[in-house]
């Protein structure tokens, strides 16, 4: 609702239903914007979508759940809008985000730190 969540260095709370809003920058090593990767100039589909995975017993935990937010990649900024709809320690995490990369063909991977979405 325009409000940003409140969190914890990559933890951040929320409600069930909040409409959350995650915005990226494609930077390579030396902290240059990647204005290449853009979904239209790599043939990406027209929507992306971006998996946040609901956890049993932390990241080492089992996966019980996954949504996708609907995502758009242009001009090297990563833009994503999604709900979760249950309570629980819910992750964007780079090796689930890595391999969606990769079933589209995309040659570039995410490193940072993983998201949890406490709600």
């Amino acid at each position: 609702d325009g409000t940003p969540l409140t969190g914890f260095n990559n933890t951040y709370y929320a409600n069930t239903d909040t409409p959350i809003v995650i915005t990226a920058q494609i930077v390579n090593s030396n902290g240059n914007l990647q204005t290449q990767i853009d979904q239209t100039e790599l043939g990406f589909p027209s929507v992306l979508k971006l998996p946040v995975n609901k956890y049993l017993g932390g990241i080492d935990g089992q996966v019980i759940d996954e949504v996708y937010f609907n995502a758009t990649l242009t001009e090297g900024v990563l833009t994503a809008t999604g709900k979760i709809p249950s309570s629980g320690d819910w992750k964007l995490t780079t090796e689930r985000l890595n391999k969606s990369i990769e079933a589209i063909g995309g040659r570039f991977k995410i490193d940072r730190q993983n998201i949890t979405f406490l709600v």
